[in-house]
């Protein structure tokens, strides 16, 4: 295939600064410099097009993963390969249209829960046989699709290592960005939608782990949540009220910003990650989880539960693998059958007691075998790899 033709990329807009974002940005970005023509058919905004470097990003109508103007868009940019980045149990519709009309797709994305034949519709399936290729984004996503017969390709997404990467100013950093110098910072990135992040069992683990420690050293502790604090869809928190509810809002500090309105960027995110002591994800299930990549180049310690895409990312790294619990969750964001496991709240506490009882030296030190992991996954080497394989259609 010709990369030079036009290529649309169904996927958020390269402007937000998201996991889903980064890579829409990073590929799209590359693609412009090495003479493609990329068009991203973002669902971000309404009204006209806009323009990201160069790149045209258009809007949306009414549906959320544009069934209702892809038509539309592929005629007028006379598209003939639509690169798909979204979960494709959203995608049900795509095998439909590219019956209508002349072109084709290939999926590179991710799915963070166990899959079985049982587990997806006929709609499902269908979205998955019609694409020319599927290409994961980490080995655990690999996984799953063979078990429904497909041989997707691994192409993992990469990160900025030169931004995100560690700092010697942590105290400086803390005062910058409004954390007490002495505070113990325990950092969560990530979406506030659905019960998949495992908020509430973070703030289970660091009320356990607070109400653990003598009565003098409870007040260096704060919980850092990178997400909104207020719910912006029927199927989010308020978190406010869920830290009043286990009794330690008054140790949640939240961004200055909205996060459905404006992001940081990545030099920011980068300071942001480097005034954290521990980076912290109880997620039920992830894909890839490009927030923990970022805190393991900034050379952080992490404690993550051990489940999905985590297992690989936290592999050959010092990082704290956490048991699940005995309970599983039926998902209800998905059209997916499936299982999601839960952490257990109190091995999760102690794996952050364990951090706390670390000097900053010995943080640091637990944080280089995952610096030096994450500097193996770059943009570059995504770009080419996933290059490679559109000259091979």
């Amino acid at each position: 295939m010709d990369i030079r033709q036009p290529i649309g990329y169904l996927a958020p807009s390269p402007l937000v600064n998201s996991g889903y974002g980064r890579h829409v940005r990073n590929i799209v970005t590359r693609s412009k410099k090495f003479g493609g023509n990329p068009i991203v058919f973002g669902n971000q905004h309404f009204g006209d097009n806009l323009n990201y470097n160069g790149i045209v990003v258009t809007p949306r109508l009414n549906h959320p993963y544009l069934a209702d103007i892809l038509p539309y868009l592929v005629q007028k940019y006379s598209t003939k390969l639509v690169v798909n980045m979204w979960d494709f149990w959203a995608m049900d519709y795509l095998a439909d249209v590219k019956k209508l009309l002349d072109f084709k797709y290939i999926h590179w994305i991710p799915c963070d829960c166990i899959l079985k034949p049982e587990s997806v519709t006929e709609a499902n399936m269908k979205v998955l046989k019609e694409a020319e290729k599927i290409f994961s984004v980490s080995q655990f996503s690999t996984q799953q699709f063979k078990n429904l017969g497909f041989d997707a390709v691994y192409i993992p997404i990469g990160i900025d290592s030169e931004i995100y990467r560690p700092m010697q100013n942590k105290k400086e950093l803390k005062k910058k960005y409004g954390f007490p110098e002495d505070s113990f910072v325990i950092g969560f990135v990530g979406k506030n939608i659905s019960t998949r992040k495992g908020i509430s069992e973070l703030m289970q683990a660091v009320k356990i782990f607070k109400e653990g420690l003598p009565e003098s050293e409870r007040s260096k502790i704060k919980l850092y949540l990178h997400t909104d604090r207020e719910p912006s869809a029927g199927n989010s928190f308020d978190l406010v009220r869920m830290g009043k509810f286990y009794g330690i809002q008054d140790i949640i500090l939240f961004p200055s910003v909205h996060m459905g309105m404006e992001s940081y960027d990545d030099a920011t995110m980068a300071d942001i990650y480097n005034c954290m002591d521990v980076f912290a994800s109880t997620s039920k299930g992830e894909g890839f989880n490009a927030p923990l990549l970022e805190a393991l180049s900034c050379g952080l310690p992490i404690v993550a539960h051990s489940t999905t895409a985590h297992i690989e990312l936290m592999e050959d790294t010092d990082s704290i693998g956490v048991m699940s619990s005995n309970f599983k969750e039926m998902p209800l964001w998905t059209n997916l059958i499936t299982e999601y496991e839960t952490v257990d709240a109190g091995a999760f506490a102690m794996g952050l007691h364990y951090i706390w009882t670390k000097t900053p030296e010995e943080r640091i030190e637990m944080g280089k075998r995952g610096r030096k992991k994450a500097e193996t996954f770059t943009w570059d080497d995504s770009y080419r790899r996933f290059i490679t394989e559109l000259e091979r259609l």
